[in-house]
């Protein structure tokens, strides 16, 4: 299985299965988001979440394996982006 830090397009535009919505608390449907995804990612939000920060999570696939993660925080003035992509071999 190889893991990539940032979307790769060149395998197709990543096709989005779940466009986002801004949290300002876990939530069962966020939990879920962060299903089978290889990077800290959930740990960042969790933590952004507890002072009092905004978290968006969009999924994605690139082809029929590739999956796709982008993950926005939004705290105060502050705006952070992590993406990763696994899977597709």
């Amino acid at each position: 299985m190889s893991m990539s830090a940032a979307v790769d397009a060149g395998g197709g535009a990543p096709s989005s299965d779940a466009e986002g919505e801004s949290k300002t608390k876990m939530t069962p449907e966020l939990e879920a988001s962060f299903a089978e995804c290889p990077f800290p990612f959930k740990e960042k939000a969790e933590a952004a979440l507890k002072e009092g920060g905004e978290v968006t999570v969009k999924r994605g696939t690139i082809g029929p394996f590739k999956k796709t993660i982008e993950v926005i925080i939004k705290q105060g003035p502050c705006t952070s982006r992590m993406r990763g992509a696994w899977g597709g071999g």
